[in-house]
């Protein structure tokens, strides 16, 4: 499938290993990649309610995927929306909740709800080591500072990983 041209609430197969899921939802990152997200096809029934482990999702680029023709993809279906990532990647925000401050690394929207943006914290200075992101709905962020630029990042090629696996935090958000 062409890039941009996929659906949430659609049925798509990975050509790749065949894997059958109904997507979720959509991951941007600071770097370029995108990716999307699914969940098994088996656990369409449950699609409203069930919390599906982090082993059964998976994401996946976008070329990869086809269509199921054979399955009902008007149901669910929803177009995705860009996310307002030009106002927050590369930002340093803070959650309005807890105060945790970090630079907005990654977006997910969502079949389910609002967009969520992943603040990484700065690394400490006698530390240098970085600690994991954690993910926040748009509505409880607050812009603080500009830290670097989306194009400061991405390469001609965009990086991630095939295998991403989210944390619970993103699951619970997501289910």
């Amino acid at each position: 499938m062409e890039k941009g041209t996929c659906r949430m609430g659609w049925f798509v197969r990975n050509r790749i290993n065949q894997f059958e899921g109904f997507v979720t939802g959509k991951v941007y990152w600071l770097y370029g990649c995108e990716k999307i997200i699914l969940i098994p096809k088996k656990s369409e029934d449950n699609l409203l309610g069930s919390v599906i482990s982090s082993q059964e999702r998976i994401m996946v680029s976008e070329e990869f995927l086809e269509l199921l023709t054979d399955e009902d993809n008007h149901t669910y279906e929803k177009e995705f929306a860009l996310p307002a990532i030009d106002k927050y990647f590369g930002m340093m925000c803070r959650d309005r909740v807890t105060g945790y401050e970090g630079v907005a690394i990654g977006c997910i929207t969502s079949l389910y709800g609002t967009d969520m943006y992943a603040l990484e914290p700065l690394a400490s200075k006698n530390k240098k080591k970085l600690k994991d992101h954690k993910w926040f709905d748009v509505g409880r962020l607050e812009l603080i500072s500009r830290r670097v630029s989306t194009d400061e990042v991405q390469d001609k090629k965009p990086g991630g990983v095939e295998d991403w696996m989210p944390s619970r935090e993103l699951i619970m958000a997501l289910s």
